[in-house]
């Protein structure tokens, strides 16, 4: 079986567009319904925690326009993180995919369930982890006021991460911290998912009395 040379990449980018605009969908409507549910209890505690998002999406308040306004802002979010993630991730699946098509029969295919490309899902989910905590931080240090706290929430972490802190250097360092941490955790992900796979594939084979493929 033959394919085009280009069709990974449109496919991957194919892909990675949908992914983004279903993550972004889902992070906005998240915030949407949170806020929407805050401003409806009345319960001043929520709607509290929820005004400090006002930090990284101006305008945004638990109020019936600010929802909106919230929505847009964890939309646009989500959809830029996602993207970039979803393809390196996709292009690691389809290039194993490719793989298995040159060998593999079309009977084969059918059954055929794709094993995560450890290398590219660590890369891809932990370039996200890094990438989101960076971009929050360079938003705090770029919106501060001079009498105001820089930061107080998001400095708590350098309890976990030595050496962060709210500034263009911490964040380059929360940034390496999180690519760090977020790729061996997604790595560990993706080879527990593929000896899961594996080992089904094979238990498949064995009922049916067919080699595993």
């Amino acid at each position: 079986m033959h394919s085009s040379p280009q069709l990974p990449n449109r496919l991957a980018r194919l892909n990675a567009l949908s992914f983004g605009l279903v993550f972004g969908l889902l992070s906005g409507l998240g915030l949407w319904l949170a806020s929407a549910l805050a401003l409806l209890s009345g319960s001043p505690g929520p709607r509290h925690a929820l005004v400090l998002l006002r930090q990284y999406f101006p305008g945004y308040s638990p109020t019936p326009l600010g929802v909106w306004i919230g929505f847009f802002w964890a939309f646009a979010l989500g959809f830029t993180l996602a993207v970039p993630t979803a393809w390196l991730y996709y292009r690691g699946v389809l290039r194993q995919i490719t793989r298995v098509m040159r060998s593999a029969s079309e009977a084969a295919l059918t059954t055929y369930v794709a094993e995560i490309h450890v290398p590219f899902f660590a890369l891809a989910f932990g370039l996200m982890s890094g990438l989101g905590l960076f971009l929050a931080t360079i938003w705090l240090v770029i919106r501060h006021q001079p009498d105001a706290p820089l930061g107080p929430n998001l400095r708590l972490l350098s309890q976990y991460l030595p050496g962060y802190r709210v500034s263009l250097i911490g964040g380059l360092i929360g940034f390496a911290y999180l690519l760090l941490l977020g790729g061996i955790f997604f790595a560990a992900v993706g080879w527990i998912y593929n000896r899961l796979i594996s080992s089904g594939s094979a238990r498949a084979a064995d009922s049916d009395g067919n080699p595993p493929h």
